[in-house]
């Protein structure tokens, strides 16, 4: 089937390897179409300001509130949570995770009714710890923000990863020399 034998509306493009027929569309004038155009992609949607965040949901916080939840829930006395800087995030608890420079970059929660905390959506997963470190303690890595706040108040600087296999990098970042 050649140029003659096509279909109206469709031209003769090439034969293929294995002698198949390639056709294309043609407008009325003979002139191959031209494809629509593709969408432009969205715009990238701005990163959350999580310092601001961090500092609006630590503005939530009522302090009696939060050693109950310390002690009612962790059964901590509650200071080490109040220095690790905990907020308040839609009636749920959340801690900063920070990068190695102290950063907070991302906002964990911590689920009641949960066994397990949940990052809230498009953070980064990062360590908690208190910022600055004390520069001549030694370090107690542990998994989680209520084992961090559970170990110093055990009297140990502590910094919790936020999984047992996850932040080594930030780790290595953190605790150089």
């Amino acid at each position: 089937m050649r140029c003659a034998d096509a279909a109206q509306g469709y031209r003769f493009i090439r034969t293929s390897k294995n002698g198949g027929h390639l056709f294309g569309l043609v407008d009325n004038l003979g002139a191959k179409l031209t494809p629509k155009p593709r969408r432009p992609a969205p715009p990238p949607k701005p990163r959350p300001d999580w310092p601001a965040i961090h500092a609006k949901c630590r503005a939530e916080v009522i302090p009696g509130e939060l050693y109950d939840f310390a002690d009612a829930e962790l059964q901590l006395d509650g200071w080490a949570v109040d220095v690790l800087e905990a907020g308040v995030h839609r009636d749920r608890y959340v801690f900063p995770e920070r990068d190695a420079a102290g950063k907070v970059i991302g906002l964990v929660k911590r689920h009641l009714d949960k066994p397990h905390n949940r990052a809230l959506a498009t953070a980064q997963r990062g360590l908690t710890y208190l910022h600055p470190l004390p520069p001549t303690d030694p370090v107690l890595v542990v998994e989680g923000a209520s084992d961090t706040a559970a170990a110093m108040e055990a009297g140990f600087t502590a910094v919790g990863r936020y999984n047992n296999k996850g932040g080594g990098e930030l780790l290595a970042q953190l605790l150089v020399g």
